[in-house]
């Protein structure tokens, strides 16, 4: 499930305890995905966007190794898979999060997280399953913003929120270019901006896959 990294071997070493000591040790990219094949499969599909989006993320983060790296007592460890813990919009414009099942197969990572989300949207924001999934760090938190296009963006955070675990924020799709916004948020002591650079690579990578000729 899990591996702890060497520090003593890890070329980032001193990268790791330079910036962990930081108050503030988390930065922020923002840039534009090319999704126009997303897009179109999903109208043909007659699927959610949203949901679409969140398996090409869920690929990536099974594909790149760093995006998998988090801090537990001081140690670096490495998950073998995370998931994606997503804000979903309610009837009455408050939000949920919902956790959602990690499965590798499209249709059934649709048809698994329709049911998931659903129950989980008729739940309290701060449930027992949240709290208690709020202390295992092997996910991520995604918010889907459809309504604006960004250039850049700024989330809240707990100050006991010292895990490293990525935020990611996906914008508003521009139907004329095909192009959406989206925000990466990662730990300095984790990641540089060369491990983004190529996260978002393969992210691209997966949303260009033959996985999404259907």
């Amino acid at each position: 499930m899990k591996k702890k990294i060497p520090l003593d071997t890890w070329p980032r070493q001193e990268h790791f305890s330079f910036f962990n000591d930081f108050a503030q040790p988390y930065f922020t990219v923002t840039v534009s995905l090319q999704m126009e094949r997303v897009y179109e499969m999903s109208k043909r599909s007659a699927v959610p966007f949203s949901l679409s989006c969140l398996y090409a993320l869920q690929l990536a983060l099974q594909s790149y190794t760093p995006i998998r790296y988090r801090i537990e007592a001081g140690e670096v460890i490495e998950y073998d898979a995370v998931e994606i813990s997503s804000v979903f919009l309610r009837g009455d414009e408050t939000f949920r999060f919902v956790r959602l099942a990690p499965e590798s197969d499209f249709n059934r990572f649709i048809s698994a997280n329709i049911h998931s989300k659903t129950e989980q949207l008729n739940g309290p924001l701060v449930s027992e399953q949240f709290l208690m999934e709020s202390q295992v760090p092997n996910c991520v938190h995604v918010s889907i913003l459809p309504w604006l296009s960004f250039s850049s963006f700024g989330h809240a955070r707990h100050s006991r929120d010292d895990f490293g675990i990525p935020k990611f924020v996906f914008g508003k799709y521009n139907k004329a270019d095909g192009t959406m916004p989206f925000c990466i948020e990662v730990h300095h002591a984790l990641m540089d901006g060369l491990h983004v650079a190529e996260f978002v690579q393969v992210l691209q990578e997966k949303i260009d896959q033959a996985i999404w000729d259907r």
